[in-house]
């Protein structure tokens, strides 16, 4: 694999946040993100980068939701 996929990809330097299994609750992965210091793009104040890890949907109540954003924030 060259690495050439936008979905596979070093992970960034500096520090980053590793975010597993939303299992499409949106609500709660919001409300981490902003514990977290993520602002409504996923920039951070401390230049800390997002890592998205396992489910993003599966069973939860709003997994297009979850799709979107997370979609949104790997564009930004």
């Amino acid at each position: 694999m060259d690495g050439s996929s936008p979905l596979v990809a070093r992970l960034p330097d500096g520090p980053v946040d590793i975010i597993g299994d939303v299992h499409g609750e949106i609500e709660v992965m919001e409300s981490l993100l902003a514990h977290l210091g993520y602002d409504q793009d996923g920039i951070s104040a401390d230049g800390r980068r997002l890592v998205f890890l396992g489910d993003l949907m599966d069973r939860g109540p709003d997994s297009p939701a979850v799709i979107d954003k997370v979609m949104r924030l790997v564009r930004e």
